[in-house]
């Protein structure tokens, strides 16, 4: 998917890990299939991606003049390539959620993977963040 991105458009410098759906049970009653396949999805499907982003995302700046000139190129608008991984966790990975024990060691795996691909890939200028999506408590309700 990323070569065919990446021949089409002749540029692969964004990649978003979103997947969304969840199989609640309670942790005494989770089957081990349950379990897996969430992990599967949330976890496995956007580290898949990810690596198959490798070649393209990591381009070494090959000398302290030249990260000097692609910077100083930056500062004055001109074009640059902006690499950038966003991944989508949950509040539920955060702190828990009652009844979704695998959707939150998924979606807390997905923090430390975008924690990880941030310390390994920032050398080479790419952003990695996660957005970790939940309710918000308002004088109207939650929304």
């Amino acid at each position: 998917m990323v070569s065919f991105c990446h021949s089409y458009f002749c540029s692969c410098t964004k990649t978003s890990g979103i997947a969304g759906f969840t199989f609640d049970k309670m942790l005494h009653t989770t089957p081990d299939d349950a379990f897996d396949i969430i992990i599967k999805v949330h976890v496995r499907a956007p580290f898949r991606l990810i690596r198959q982003a490798a070649p393209y995302f990591r381009i070494k700046v090959r000398s302290r003049q030249d990260y000097s000139i692609a910077t100083f190129k930056l500062a004055q608008g001109e074009n640059h390539e902006n690499r950038s991984i966003i991944n989508v966790s949950s509040t539920s990975g955060l702190h828990g959620n009652v009844g979704q024990a695998n959707y939150a060691a998924a979606k807390s795996a997905i923090i430390g993977l975008t924690k990880t691909i941030a310390k390994e890939w920032g050398p080479f200028s790419v952003r990695a963040n996660t957005v970790a999506f939940g309710t918000i408590q308002t004088r109207y309700g939650h929304v």
